[in-house]
């Protein structure tokens, strides 16, 4: 909550537009909504006006907080509440098979960091891990579990011995957790008795176990609106599955910095390209098909889940030589 007297300080200080938006921005940083602390300001506005001292600046100032508060200006600088994960009681609401695409698609975020935490020297279970992520995408998008997809046993027993190593990891153990719940809760997704914990738990894990990487909240709540959206499309009914492609590019803006190599993903970084232009073209032509070229790659692999590419050693073109008339 924010003290009245923190409120009156701020509103009365000589720059009453930073010192309240710092107040409000440590409210919103610890989980607080929007809605929650404009109610709030309501509420202490009375007792705030009374203030000795409470000048036109100050209400111009405590106007224009509430005014962003309520989203009542440009959308650039109303606040927003800070992402947080979809609850329980909203992924329940899912259509099953949704929930089960829901699930892998956060086990397949943390994969990398499973993989590449695992000794090297038992790489068999390491496999295992994708086998669990491409497992509970199949049953999510086919709609049914077949007896031919990938087994998870050797999964799941890694994650008991992940359970026993002394000094593990905690990103690599709740890795472990957030792929293996996903898998569980798509082979056990039609018994009678089904356990929510583990759809749960494949999303909280997911999230714990990026903590040191990267804060993946947002990427999550994205994935979770557009599931969601899916299962609103007129052709949609509750006996289809979801593809992992409906909730697009992995990390859209680029991979997390610091991010572990997916078991799949490209072990090299360098690309090298020779161009040739036809003769006489103009060089601002050739340049600008050049950056074109670059552009498209680039936004591709980002949508493959790489980061930005970056244009390093460029040579510059050549003219051909040719023959000299007579």
């Amino acid at each position: 909550m924010i003290p009245l007297d923190s409120l009156r300080s701020a509103a009365l200080s000589e720059k009453p537009w930073s010192e309240l938006d710092q107040l409000v921005q440590a409210e919103l940083s610890s989980g607080r909504l929007t809605n929650q602390i404009y109610d709030e300001l309501v509420g202490m506005t009375e007792e705030l006006r009374t203030t000795p001292g409470f000048s036109e600046q100050s209400e111009d100032a405590f106007g224009d907080t509430l005014d962003r508060l309520s989203g009542f200006c440009h959308a650039n600088s109303a606040y927003k509440n800070l992402p947080t994960l979809p609850t329980e009681e909203e992924i329940a609401k899912l259509p099953r098979w949704a929930r089960v695409a829901f699930a892998a698609r956060c086990a397949r975020r943390v994969l990398p960091i499973a993989y590449s935490g695992w000794p090297e020297h038992d790489s068999d279970t390491a496999t295992s891990f994708a086998d669990c992520v491409r497992y509970a995408e199949k049953v999510g998008e086919y709609a049914e579990r077949r007896p031919e997809y990938e087994p998870i046993e050797t999964a799941l027993m890694a994650y008991n011995h992940a359970e026993n190593v002394v000094n593990k990891p905690a990103d690599l153990v709740k890795a472990i957790s957030s792929i293996c719940s996903a898998a569980v809760y798509a082979q056990k997704l039609d018994e009678a008795n089904v356990n929510y914990n583990n759809l749960y738990g494949a999303v909280v894990d997911a999230l714990n176990a990026a903590s040191g990487f990267a804060d993946i909240t947002r990427h999550i709540r994205t994935d979770y609106a557009q599931i969601r959206w899916q299962t609103t499309r007129p052709e949609q009914h509750d006996d289809l599955g979801y593809s992992p492609e409906v909730f697009g590019p992995l990390w859209p803006e680029g991979t997390p910095k610091s991010w572990p190599i997916a078991p799949d993903g490209p072990k090299h970084a360098d690309i090298r390209l020779e161009l040739v232009s036809a003769n006489r073209l103009y060089e601002r032509v050739v340049e600008d098909e050049v950056v074109n070229l670059f552009n498209a790659m680039n936004r591709y692999h980002i949508a493959r889940g790489g980061q930005p590419l970056s244009l390093e050693d460029l040579q510059p073109l050549i003219s051909a030589l040719v023959p000299a008339g007579v």
